[in-house]
């Protein structure tokens, strides 16, 4: 899902690159300056990441035992889609 939504946003900058008279292109391309310097804009951080293998690295470099189990973090696993009343009850049994 995280992909899907890099993805759009890149779209979005692309389209939205191209049509300067569009009243959302001064705030993507002419911001202001920030006033305080604790701000960190958005903008200055639109370097394209790949989270997929971002999500792979991070996963196979964790000290915990579960990375064994789940081979691919970027994909849903079994049981994802149960309803939230399963996923209460069956909390409550593990956890007592």
């Amino acid at each position: 899902m995280c992909v899907e939504i890099e993805t759009e946003s890149v779209k979005l900058r692309q389209v939205t690159e191209g049509r300067p008279t569009w009243p959302v292109y001064a705030n993507v391309f002419e911001h202001p300056p920030p006033w305080l310097a604790s701000q960190h804009p958005v903008q200055l951080a639109m370097t394209p990441v790949n989270v997929t293998s971002q999500w792979r690295d991070d996963c196979s470099s964790a000290s915990v035992v579960i990375h064994i189990i789940v081979t691919d973090p970027t994909i849903w696993q079994s049981g994802f889609n149960l309803s939230r009343y399963t996923w209460s009850l069956l909390n409550h049994f593990q956890t007592g």
